[in-house]
This record gives C-alpha cells, sequence and structure tokens, in this order.
C-alpha cells in the first residue's frame, strides 16, 4: 500500500492509477475548521500533485465542517466520502470542474443526470429533485434531519443504497412514477415517512428498503416483480397491502401479502387487525419475515398440511407463546428469536431440518407424537437438549 502524507488536516495518498494524482483518503477532524478548501494541486516531498478524488470515509465524522469548497480537478467523489459530517450544510464545486457541478450546495454529476450528494444540514425543508435526474447515488441524502417533504421527478428510475437513510423528520414522498428499483435501506429508519405514492413502474422493493418507517398502507404495483423479505420489516403502523390485479407475481388475501398462487406468505402487517391469523390451506412456505414485529398477534395457526418450510426470523417479536407446526422439512433456527414461546406442538415424527444457530429456549416444551420422544432427544442441533412430553394426536 502506497504511503499516506499529511497537509493541513488532510492525508494523502498517490494514486496507483496514475502518478501524477493523489486521493483524499482520511482526515484529521481536530485540525479542521468550518470551512474547508480542498485544494487542486498539493506538493509532496518537491512535486506536484493533482488533487483528484475522495475516497470512503475521506471527511469522516468531521463534525466540525459546514461548508466544503470543490476544485476543478476532482473527478471522483466516492458516495460514502462525507459520512458522519453532520453539519455540513453547503458543497460549492468550481463551475470549470468538468464531472461534477453544485446547486444550492447540492452535488450532481455534470450532465444533472444523478444525484451524488444531498448535505446532512442541508436546511430545506422541501426538496424537489430537477426534472432531468435518472439515479439517485448510494448514500446521497441519508441522516438529513431537517428535509420533511420529497418530490421525486418522473425522471428518476433507480434509487440506491442507503439514500435516505435515517431522514428522521421526513413526512412523505410524491411523484416517482418511473422508480423501477428502490435499493436496499433506501428508506431505512426514516421513522416518520408515513406516506407513499404509487409507484407504477416499480420492479423492485430491495431489501429494508422502507424498514422501521411510519407507512400505513403499501400499493405493489402491476410490474413489481421482487418484494424482498425484510423490505417493510419492523413498520408498526403497517396495516394492508394492496396489490394490482395485473400483477402476476403477488396477490394479498385480508391486507396481507402472497404469491400470486398463495403458496408463499410473504408478510403480515404489523398492524393488521386481530390477535390470531390462520394460515390458508394453500401455503407451502413461511418466508423470511413473514410475521416480524407483528407483536398484536397472540396465535397464529397454521392449517396447511402441505406446509414445508419457515424462514428467517419468520415469527420474531410476536405476542404468540405456543405454537403447533404440521409435519414439515425445513425451519430456520431464528424463527422464533425474540418471542416468549413456551410450547411448540409438533405434529410430524421427525425433526425438521433446522439451519442456522441454536436460538430456541432451552426451557421450551416439546409436544411430539407418541412414540417419537426419542427421535426428538436424539436429534442434532436445534431439537435436542428440550423438555419433550408425548401426546395422542387422535386426543387432540
Amino acid at each position: 500500500m502506497s504511503e499516506d502524507f499529511y497537509h493541513n488536516g488532510l492525508y494523502y495518498r498517490i494514486d496507483e492509477d496514475n502518478s501524477k494524482e493523489v486521493m483524499v483518503v482520511k482526515s484529521k477532524p481536530e485540525a479542521l475548521f468550518r470551512k474547508l478548501v480542498i485544494p487542486q494541486y498539493i506538493n509532496i516531498t518537491g512535486q506536484r500533485y493533482k488533487v483528484s478524488s475522495l475516497q470512503p470515509f475521506a471527511l469522516y465524522r468531521c463534525n466540525i465542517i459546514e461548508q466544503i469548497i470543490l476544485s476543478k480537478n476532482l473527478r471522483k467523489i466516492h458516495p460514502q466520502a462525507f459520512v458522519g459530517c453532520e453539519r455540513l450544510s453547503q458543497i460549492e464545486i468550481n463551475p470549470e470542474n468538468s464531472y461534477y457541478r453544485s446547486i444550492d450546495g447540492i452535488v450532481y454529476d455534470k450532465d444533472l443526470k444523478k444525484l451524488v450528494y444531498y448535505p446532512s444540514a442541508h436546511p430545506a425543508p422541501r426538496y424537489f429533485i430537477p426534472e432531468s435526474i435518472e439515479i439517485i447515488g448510494d448514500y446521497a441524502c441519508g441522516l438529513n434531519r431537517n428535509l420533511r417533504n420529497l418530490h421525486i421527478p418522473d425522471s428518476v428510475k433507480f434509487i440506491g443504497v442507503e439514500s435516505f437513510v435515517s431522514c428522521s423528520n421526513l413526512l412523505s414522498i410524491s411523484g416517482g412514477t418511473g422508480i423501477e428499483v428502490i435499493g436496499r435501506r433506501a428508506f431505512l429508519h426514516c421513522v416518520q415517512l408515513h406516506r407513499l405514492p404509487i409507484f407504477p413502474s416499480l420492479q423492485k422493493f430491495d431489501d429494508d428498503a422502507f424498514g422501521y418507517t411510519a407507512v400505513t398502507t403499501v400499493n405493489i404495483p402491476a410490474r413489481c416483480q421482487y418484494v424482498k423479505a425484510s423490505a417493510f420489516s419492523g413498520c408498526p403502523n403497517l396495516k394492508k397491502f394492496d396489490v394490482d390485479t395485473e400483477n402476476e407475481y403477488y396477490t394479498t388475501r385480508d391486507g396481507v401479502l402472497y404469491s400470486r398462487d398463495m403458496t408463499i406468505l410473504y408478510n403480515f402487517p404489523p398492524a393488521h387487525n386481530g390477535t390470531s391469523y390462520t394460515i390458508p390451506d394453500s401455503v407451502t412456505k413461511i418466508g423470511d419475515y413473514a410475521f416480524f414485529a407483528a407483536s398484536r398477534l397472540s396465535e397464529i395457526k397454521i392449517s396447511s398440511k402441505k406446509l414445508h418450510s419457515i424462514g428467517h426470523k419468520a415469527f420474531s417479536y410476536t405476542g404468540i407463546h405456543t405454537l403447533t407446526l404440521p409435519a414439515i422439512d425445513f425451519v430456520q433456527s431464528n424463527m422464533l428469536l425474540y418471542t416468549d414461546i413456551s410450547c411448540i406442538t409438533m405434529q410430524g415424527e421427525t425433526p425438521p431440518n433446522a439451519f442456522g444457530r441454536d436460538l430456541l429456549p432451552t426451557d421450551i416444551l416439546l409436544r411430539v407424537p407418541f412414540g417419537c420422544k426419542k427421535k426428538y432427544e436424539n436429534a442434532s442441533g436445534y431439537w435436542c437438549d428440550r423438555k419433550v412430553e408425548e401426546y395422542y394426536p387422535d386426543e387432540e
């Protein structure tokens, strides 16, 4: 690895791909001031180098910085260059820069096709993204506490990873009719976000896209092919899913999200009415996070005899104390993580295969069909070392 050189609060490293250029790789926050100017050139051991890029975490936790001025030579800004710059409200860029431009202190690419960075302390309560923008970059607008209303133009097709993560006062989103992909954790922990528009062009809600928000209703448009399991995990106010009748991949029953053929239960909304829910006979798989944080539920009934697998954290943070499982092939070992489960009644004569670390409480009671006690006591991993009690199935 190349040597780092210190100059005026910043550490530089010679670019291995271009020996005449240097990158800003890290900083010394206590040596910086409210206004930071990234120079066009620096001298290292008597040689002049062009400052061409800001690397990941280059200005990590430089909380004192409020304004940054970037030179015309800068040609690469890593999406995580400004992580932790909590007071940064404005970035100015030399108009002669060929790669980036700034408007109202916000960074875009030169062609105004991509939103690169919206400062964490930018003061505007409303943000109307320019009409020409097609991509909202990774980490573009995270951790801003002033933003309350966001308008996304029809030109935007892609929202990147953690683009608006933890914008804690964001209340609403409008527009977005051209969005095709909402990336991982894009709006994670936007805890006051309660209303979403319909995204008619959307094809994918990625992992934790709207996790831990205040949304109450989610609309799945006709073109949507992927709703990742955790896309809406931890949303305490979510009451229902609505699916366009022309969607070929998903459907709903009473606001619960299923595969189109009703064989996979994907998501039970945490704020769904009632304390008891019966899983339909058609279901063969309970997906990852299916009942995650449905704390109002005290009873889940599985009537399906076709069920063969239960996914990752499927029942975590529910209010169930007992559960009856039909004969089943596979379960994730953390399916009951963070529940007060005390008893599982197993209808299968053979213990299901369990994947993952052993996370079942040791004091749990396993009720198994008469004659199967040894099979469960001798099972490896998940099912062994539990209190096992036999019952007669005909008497249940």
